[in-house]
């Protein structure tokens, strides 16, 4: 149609060389490309997401309490800068809801989990790689990650003697503690 764009089907992925030759509608212009010659422009075909390995996700313990250590890997022929997006949800089909986006490819990120009450104490961790050429792979857990940021307590109420010696289980002593929370 004479009108640009112009589509062009390639075979697939790769790195194709082209040579634009305008010519009038009388059929002048310049002469078709011969072995040797340059391209005008080189155009890369990339549909091929990266590929990651995102492994299981380490709950921080004692002064680490309350961090997730996120650990990946993620290869790509076209990298972008700032690529990788971290998620998490409560069910593995969504919604996930952002951990951190946008962030370099270093392999790791460390999430200070919020101590949100709104915040699950398990949940689905999905993270997101996207190339130069805007494709994206994924990869999620395939079980819930536990990070639990409640310490359990526990208080005496009252301290009762049994009255009867029935009550207690084979081998007791002469006391049961009742009324623990």
């Amino acid at each position: 149609d004479q009108e640009s764009p112009f589509p062009i089907d390639v075979d697939g992925e790769g790195v194709f060389g082209f040579k634009l030759i305008a010519r009038s509608k009388a059929g002048l212009g310049d002469d078709p490309p011969r072995a040797g010659d340059q391209p005008d422009v080189w155009v890369e075909v990339d549909i091929t997401p990266p590929e990651i390995d995102l492994r299981p996700p380490q709950p921080g313990r004692g002064a680490s309490s309350g961090i997730l250590d996120i650990q990946w890997q993620a290869r790509d022929k076209n990298p972008a800068p700032k690529s990788v997006s971290l998620y998490y949800s409560e069910e593995p089909s969504g919604p996930f809801k952002p951990i951190a986006e946008g962030i370099e490819n270093t392999g790791r990120y460390q999430w200070q989990v919020p101590s949100d009450p709104d915040m699950p104490y398990k949940f689905f961790v999905r993270m997101e790689c996207k190339d130069r050429a805007g494709n994206v792979g994924r990869a999620e857990t395939p079980t819930p990650v536990v990070v639990d940021l409640v310490r359990p307590r526990l208080k005496i109420i009252t301290v009762e003697p049994a009255t009867k010696s029935s009550e207690l289980p084979a081998g007791a002593g002469t006391r049961i503690f009742t009324g623990l929370s």
